[in-house]
């Protein structure tokens, strides 16, 4: 009698995978909805631009940059809140204030990108602001020209503009080179006839906009699209293929070796303009959490930038040793330790460790024109 019965899956097979599969959808729409409560809720698109918006501009001759004189506070940046300050110049800083011009002490310039800015955390825990405090007593004074999504075209157009435009002067530039500026380079920024900087990427935004739009009537999956979104905003692609290319031989040569080629076109403007004005410069890289977990200690961004600053005369300070273990064993523990959980950032402790390794530097004297050094700091403790 038993063996003639048939179970409820073989009489419906289909309306029983049916249902199975509306709960395994149901379980897993529960579980993305509970964990965009606790932690991407804060990271909504509309709030993080509204934020945004309050402090940063389009600028006519280098594209974008922060706006002048703004103080605004409960900044969002993934589960966090910071505060933005900005100066006369339109740079990050500890307050509002006027920046002269011209100063008698001696004047360093930083330019970077969003690690340069230290998006997540409040001025005085990032390297810009610890550097700025610590060598104020002995007379130098740490400006901080460095945004979000810069890269050389950017670093070179923004310093042109600010020397010959602005007239500021200053007696050192340090420029921080991103894994993700090669992409940059080749997909995002382009200059134009009349030599500004402009951007292809807000078609491509203007898409992804219609297609959430679209699907704006399911809370949950549009809750996923913007957080989706807010991820590709600042860069043109997921972030963990935008840092691979030091790693991936398909990425290298799709992005990795013509980004190199466009960064060193810009870089060698920019040596050029500072080289004119008898203004020095020192160039610094470091790893992404993917470089650091790949063990990839001689990455070829290291390797190009070294050599680079060897034809140029130029000060090379090389974070790859710092961040990376010769053994590579304890590479996750170096990312707990110094980058913001999930993220690409430097928490407070990496900050901290780049300043460090910038002040040892200005230890040996930032006033001599010595010749090229580079500097190589042992992994972190």
């Amino acid at each position: 009698m038993a063996s003639n019965r048939t179970n409820r899956f073989e009489r419906h097979p289909v309306l029983t995978l049916t249902i199975l599969l509306c709960l395994a959808i149901a379980a897993i729409a529960a579980a993305f909805r509970y964990y965009y409560h606790t932690r991407l809720a804060p990271i909504q698109e509309e709030d993080l631009l509204a934020a945004a918006f309050t402090f940063r501009e389009a600028s006519p001759f280098f594209h974008h940059g922060l706006s002048k004189n703004q103080s605004v506070d409960d900044v969002p940046w993934g589960p966090f809140r910071y505060a933005i300050r900005t100066n006369s110049l339109g740079f990050r800083d500890s307050r509002v204030r006027d920046v002269p011009l011209r100063t008698n002490g001696y004047r360093i310039l930083l330019m970077g990108d969003s690690f340069t800015e230290g998006v997540g955390l409040d001025y005085e825990d990032t390297f810009a602001g610890i550097l700025a405090a610590d060598l104020a007593d002995k007379g130098v004074e740490v400006l901080n020209a460095g945004a979000v999504s810069y890269s050389p075209i950017i670093y070179w157009r923004k310093t042109k503009y600010l020397i010959e435009t602005v007239g500021l002067e200053f007696d050192e530039m340090v420029v921080f080179l991103d894994i993700s500026d090669a992409r940059d380079e080749v997909e995002s920024y382009y200059l134009d006839d009349a030599g500004s900087v402009q951007s292809r990427l807000f078609e491509k935004r203007a898409t992804r906009k219609k297609i959430l739009d679209r699907i704006h009537r399911d809370k949950i999956v549009n809750s996923l699209g913007r957080y989706l979104a807010l991820l590709l905003d600042f860069s043109t692609g997921p972030a963990w293929e935008t840092g691979r290319w030091t790693l991936d031989p398909k990425l290298l040569e799709e992005y990795g070796r013509p980004g190199l080629s466009r960064m060193t076109d810009y870089m060698d403007r920019l040596h050029e303009l500072l080289k004119s004005r008898g203004i020095k410069l020192t160039v610094a890289v470091y790893p992404w959490p993917v470089q650091i977990r790949e063990g990839d200690r001689e990455s070829i961004q290291a390797r190009h930038w070294s050599d680079w600053c060897s034809g140029h005369q130029v000060e090379f300070i090389d974070y790859f040793p710092v961040f990376i273990t010769p053994d590579g064993q304890s590479s996750q523990a170096m990312i707990d330790r110094y980058f913001i959980p999930g993220d690409s950032h430097w928490n407070r402790a990496g900050h901290a460790l780049i300043a460090r390794v910038l002040e040892e530097r200005f230890e040996t004297g930032f006033t001599e024109s010595s010749p090229r050094r580079r500097i190589s700091v042992h992994a972190a403790e």
